[in-house]
């Protein structure tokens, strides 16, 4: 999502560690949940389901690795499946 908190997350924390490559972060490329079900309408299709992630610190420490877990926040990350709508 395009916030403060998806920003500090990702570029800062995220790349600033080492855990994601530098560059690998755009903020301007951040995209929040409204504007992409805008755009995904306008080609054609339906949302049918809609996830938030958020990270898992201790666990991404522990592995040296991005750890996300299911979540109702969409201020960080989130994941959406969507279908062609039905002629």
């Amino acid at each position: 999502a395009r916030t403060f908190r998806a920003r500090l997350l990702a570029i800062t924390l995220a790349e600033g560690s080492g855990l994601v490559p530098r560059g690998t972060h755009r903020a301007d490329w951040f995209v929040p949940p409204a504007e992409l079900d805008h755009c995904a309408n306008a080609a054609g299709l339906v949302r049918i389901t809609r996830c938030g992630e958020s990270v898992r610190p201790l666990a991404t420490l522990r592995r040296r690795a991005i750890v996300l877990r299911k979540s109702r926040d969409f201020s960080v990350g989130y994941a959406v499946l969507y279908r062609r709508r039905s002629a």
